[in-house]
């Protein structure tokens, strides 16, 4: 029984450790949003600028968390009368979308 268990906590730390070294950074979070949304941001010093379709998009607000084992992003954009509630979980190098676009009279 012994056994069973250091082999279960070997793995388990083993997938552990790989999770972390495959959680996905902020610069593989802009090329997501480029490909996955079409929203191109740039980041000069503190200020990050952000265009969709060629004009400028507002960002209201942004919240970028590196947990232990993966990445969670919440970015709200407005343009227009859109709002994009941008919702995403990065694990394996890969971002996974959960997104709502509202649109207001």
């Amino acid at each position: 029984m012994k056994r069973v268990m250091k082999w279960v906590a070997g793995w388990f730390v083993l997938l552990a450790a790989f999770l972390m070294l495959t959680r996905p950074g902020d610069m593989e979070y802009y090329v997501w949003l480029l490909k996955k949304h079409e929203i191109h941001c740039t980041i000069d010093g503190g200020t990050t600028s952000c265009w969709k379709g060629g004009q400028p998009i507002e960002e209201v607000s942004r919240s970028f968390h590196n947990r232990l084992l993966f990445t969670q992003v919440r970015d709200i954009y407005k343009e227009g009368n859109k709002v994009y509630d941008i919702r995403a979980v990065g694990v394996f190098h890969r971002y996974y979308d959960f997104t709502s676009i509202q649109i207001y009279n």
